[in-house]
């Protein structure tokens, strides 16, 4: 069987049908080679067929499925002017996007989607054409090859194949194709808007918060973007948001400014980190990298905390996971001298040490405290009293940890201590209640509560933190 290669280059031989087809003034073409106006004018063919479009002085040979543009001298790949976007979606919904792409030499663009395979981030596993798309995705809707418009319908929550992809658009010029990545994330289950009610708390006191939606593909090291964008310090009065796709994170604390025993999962900034679902295990932030004596999750930044708000720092609808080793209560303290906020958090300390407070010289002031409500103490390895500090200072609602008889140095109201976690393997851990009174699944979905951060309307941060 004659080649494809052998037959274009016969072609375009000194001999050949289309010797003279790249000619500034070509001849007229022959020996079987059929003219046409134009692309669009090519129509059909059987495999082997070659055509000359006259408009653009381009020769197209025929695969036995498409029209392949037969590429004589130096071209230059399409450039996207509207690129791809992050997609997410949820029951049954539907999102339409529209990007645009053009040709350095004018040829003509198609375009088509393809999607990586799912575990990871070079398998082509979904195209158009193929048959399948995306799981949590019923239809990619693309109406024709010259349409940049492409719209994404979701399945229903029953299919239980939620999740966050990436996927691509393919835009040709009938000899190259350039692509434009981006997100997709299907997601059932609504967050508990704690971004939006953390935003309006934040700038209802005055100050400026600014909403980063982030993914695991882009974001896996959350320090990066923490360090090199904008995200708000407490000298510029900023106290941001960083919304995280569900997916993997990690975040290596930097040592504090303030203190130079502990060392700060937050970098020295006032922000929240907050998973854009309202099951937290589909979120997961892995905290690791501190050879640092002191290892608290909230630990006051460079100037402290302003009195005016009590709990800057936040973290909800995700699981915060610790992996530094640890073996004393002044290593492994929740809170070292500074407040903060948690909501719908599994806290998962791999099996280490685990205590609550470690301050020598506590305040007790109102901006010192942190408050937590439905939240879960999992996977502890040893529990440890409270080093030191004001039980005052702390505050658990609503919250489930296995034996925590041994804590002490906070308040604990309305919770569970008596409940057996159960690992399931992954990535978060299930009790008998399944979350209906306590721990991280408590109250989940509810949107009814508000945020207090100057401490106006609540003792504890949280409007609903003591009431349940």
């Amino acid at each position: 069987m004659v080649s494809r290669t052998f037959k274009v280059g016969k072609a375009f031989g000194s001999a050949g049908v289309l010797a003279k087809a790249t000619q500034a003034v070509p001849e007229e073409v022959g020996g079987g080679v059929e003219p046409v106006a134009n692309e669009a004018a090519l129509g059909a063919g059987n495999a082997g067929d070659l055509k000359f479009a006259t408009a653009t002085k381009s020769a197209f040979l025929y695969d036995g499925t498409e029209w392949d543009r037969i590429q004589t001298g130096s071209n230059a790949a399409p450039f996207f002017k509207v690129p791809a976007e992050a997609i997410s979606l949820g029951n049954q919904e539907s999102a339409t996007l529209s990007v645009l792409a053009g040709d350095p030499e004018g040829f003509p663009i198609t375009y088509s989607w393809d999607a990586l395979k799912v575990d990871s981030s070079a398998t082509v596993h979904y195209k158009e054409g193929g048959g399948t798309y995306p799981p949590g995705i019923t239809n990619i809707i693309h109406s024709s090859p010259s349409s940049g418009t492409f719209r994404f319908l979701a399945d229903s929550s029953a299919s239980g194949n939620d999740g966050t992809y990436t996927y691509r658009i393919l835009a040709n010029d009938g000899a190259i194709s350039s692509l434009s990545t981006s997100t997709l994330a299907v997601s059932y289950s609504a967050p508990n808007e704690f971004d939006l009610k953390y935003k309006a708390a934040v700038e209802a006191s005055g100050k400026n918060c600014v909403i980063h939606k982030l993914n695991a593909t882009q974001h896996a090291n959350l320090h990066d973007y923490i360090d090199s964008s904008a995200v708000g310090t407490i000298a510029n009065d900023r106290y941001d948001v960083l919304l995280l796709s569900p997916g993997i994170y990690n975040l290596t604390p930097t040592p504090s400014s303030v203190d130079n025993y502990a060392w700060d999962p937050f970098r020295g900034k006032a922000f929240a980190l907050v998973g854009n679902t309202n099951q937290p295990w589909k979120v997961h932030v892995t905290i690791s990298g501190s050879s640092s004596r002191d290892y608290p999750i909230f630990v006051e930044p460079s100037g402290g905390l302003p009195s005016t708000h009590s709990a800057a720092k936040a973290l909800a609808n995700l699981t915060f996971k610790r992996v530094a080793p640890s073996t004393a209560s002044y290593e492994v303290a929740i809170r070292r001298f500074a407040g903060g906020m948690a909501r719908n958090v599994l806290f998962d300390f791999n099996n280490q040490h685990v205590s609550m407070n470690y301050y020598n010289s506590e305040s007790g002031t109102a901006h010192k405290k942190v408050t937590m409500f439905a939240v879960t103490f999992a996977n502890i390895g040893t529990r440890h009293a409270s080093y030191s500090g004001n039980q005052y200072a702390f505050y658990v609602g609503r919250g489930l940890a296995e034996t925590i008889a041994s804590f002490n140095g906070f308040r604990w109201e309305n919770n569970s201590d008596t409940a057996t976690l159960t690992s399931d393997g992954t990535k978060y851990w299930t009790y008998a209640d399944n979350g209906a009174n306590f721990g991280h699944l408590y109250k989940a979905s509810d949107t009814n509560y508000t945020i207090d951060l100057t401490g106006n309307n609540s003792s504890y941060g949280m409007s609903d933190a003591n009431t349940g």
